[in-house]
């Protein structure tokens, strides 16, 4: 199992958006939802920051990339709307919604 001084590193790496108020707890959630450093790594270098998040997108079969890719699709089709990704992180927006536009676009 990852260990979580490497975890505490990835998410400094990030900053305070990715570490919250207790680094510590965020790296135990990335960890007990069961992402290694690097794979925590990856979701956060496209801004999810949630690991509970980043474990729904992994869990529907979605790779980093292809959230990443239909956030950006849906960013440019609707700038006015924000980011995606971190309107799904921060609750603003549903989850399920990203989730079916990247399923759609890899047909």
């Amino acid at each position: 199992m990852a260990c979580i001084r490497d975890m505490v590193a990835i998410l400094r790496s990030h900053g305070k958006l990715f570490t919250g108020d207790n680094v510590g707890d965020m790296a135990r959630g990335w960890l007990d939802c069961g992402f290694s450093p690097t794979e925590a790594d990856e979701w956060c270098e496209i801004g999810v920051w949630e690991p509970a998040i980043a474990a729904e997108f992994r869990d529907a079969g979605l790779t980093p990339y292809e959230v990443n890719e239909t956030a950006e699709r849906l960013y440019e089709a609707k700038p006015e709307n924000g980011c995606p990704i971190y309107a799904v992180c921060n609750g603003d927006a549903s989850i399920e919604g990203l989730i079916k536009a990247a399923k759609g676009a890899a047909k």
